[in-house]
């Protein structure tokens, strides 16, 4: 039997009752896959799903993590039992959250190096060279505090050749996202980088938009449905729609071969990049949800963190997609430094006048590698640094940003005209997960 080399983690939320969906971890499934077309054998685990028992670390030669903000706790506390069982492990940490500060990584005694960007090349070449110092976008220890980065790594122009993700390595029946229609229910990513400049952003996959060819894209979405059974999909790009022609043609080769399945945009289309013909196309492939991000009620908010949208604007793309009964979600940001309670206040009844059917409201997070936070950092405004859960806007923070938080969505939800939208347009299991979900969080 082929020994396995590299064992691929994605660790769970410390408190997962915080968290209402849980989906595929496309980033370490995406790097499994490429691994394996490198005849390198791997093992991923999901910790969300799964707790293996029976695992043999001495199976592997590279554990790698996959950290975002809400597992950072227990992806280092992993990290650091397997370094103190197995010293001669290596430990590879990758992942959004590695992007913006991979010096706070690095520096952990018992993680050997740090991936920043696309993780599949420097995955695969970190297992093969026997000096990582060969291997580009990584940082490594030096000698005493010195920390070493290998020199940037091009993003990978033609996505066409990756392989697509290695969801047989988890079960998919096991994820669930909220609202959806049916199981199971899956996820995919078109495209990678963004070329707009939100300072609160810090751009993990660089700033140039890369996308897969519609062909592409459509026949992973066949492969999913034959041979995953699944009957709702979730477009996790940040840019789906960049290339509008681009997306209408997914759309139409998706009619020409008669696929229909249930489609969710969680992550959002670009407010400026979303046109009533477009949105035909969506309903007609079966896209039922829609996220959209306005951030803030503010006008002078919104040029400072780099938006430019008109409240007008914002509102007609609402409507439309009442007109075709697909039901939205408005992103919204609390607690940006130069603003105050009155400023507060305009973007909870900002978000109430365009009335999306769901709303988030977060609380700002000054990630590194950002305007923002270079903002504040001269500012001389920055909060305490705390690498824990508590820097996740599900929760945590100061007493006073959770009174905010639960006078923001308790003026959004209490409504009557609400409350009947609610109950109009979602399933009692939708509303029962939301209910809970708001209890759990203590936001109603």
């Amino acid at each position: 039997m082929e020994r396995k080399k590299a064992l691929l983690i994605f660790q769970a939320p410390t408190q997962k009752r915080f968290h209402l969906n849980r989906m595929p971890p496309l980033g370490i499934l995406s790097i499994s896959s490429f691994l394996t077309s490198k005849s390198i054998a791997n093992m991923v685990i999901d910790y969300n799903i799964a707790r293996p028992s029976g695992l043999n670390i001495e199976d592997f030669q590279v554990v790698m993590f996959s950290v975002n903000v809400s597992n950072v706790t227990n992806s280092l506390l992993q990290a650091r039992y397997i370094k103190k069982e197995f010293p001669k492990k290596r430990i590879l940490f990758g992942g959004p959250y590695c992007s913006s500060d991979p010096y706070f990584f690095i520096q952990q005694g018992y993680i050997d190096a740090v991936a920043i960007g696309e993780g599949e090349e420097a995955a695969y070449e970190y297992i093969i060279n026997e000096d990582p110092l060969k291997v580009k976008g990584l940082y490594l220890k030096g000698r005493g505090e010195q920390v070493i980065f290998t020199g940037k790594r091009e993003y990978i122009e033609n996505l066409d050749l990756l392989p697509y993700p290695a969801f047989d390595k988890v079960d998919i029946r096991k994820y669930n996202h909220f609202p959806s229609k049916a199981k199971p229910i899956s996820s995919i990513v078109t495209s990678r980088g963004c070329v707009f400049r939100c300072a609160f952003c810090f751009h993990p996959l660089g700033h140039k938009w890369r996308a897969r060819s519609p062909d592409n894209v459509v026949k992973e979405i066949e492969k999913q449905i034959n041979e995953l059974r699944i009957k709702e999909l979730c477009i996790y790009d940040d840019n789906f729609s960049f290339d509008e022609k681009r997306a209408e043609e997914i759309c139409n080769l998706m009619l020409e071969r008669n696929i229909r399945i249930n489609i969710q945009f969680p992550n959002g289309i670009h407010i400026k990049k979303i046109k009533t013909q477009l949105l035909k196309k969506l309903r007609e492939i079966g896209t039922h949800y829609i996220g959209i991000a306005p951030e803030t009620g503010n006008k002078n908010t919104m040029q400072r963190i780099k938006k430019d949208f008109e409240e007008e604007q914002i509102k007609q793309i609402v409507n439309e997609c009442k007109e075709l009964k697909l039901k939205t979600l408005g992103f919204f940001m609390l607690g940006f430094p130069w603003e105050g309670p009155a400023e507060i206040k305009k973007t909870i009844e900002f978000a109430k006048r365009i009335d999306t059917d769901l709303v988030q409201f977060t609380r700002l997070i000054p990630y590194k590698k950002t305007h923002l936070y270079n903002w504040m950092t001269t500012s001389n405004i920055l909060p305490d640094e705390r690498y824990e859960e508590e820097k996740n806007p599900f929760c945590g923070g100061s007493e006073e940003m959770r009174r905010i938080m639960k006078m923001a969505y308790r003026n959004f939800y209490f409504r009557i005209g609400k409350i009947l939208n609610l109950l109009k347009n979602f399933s009692p299991k939708d509303l029962f997960y939301l209910i809970k979900y708001g209890i759990f969080t203590k936001n109603f």
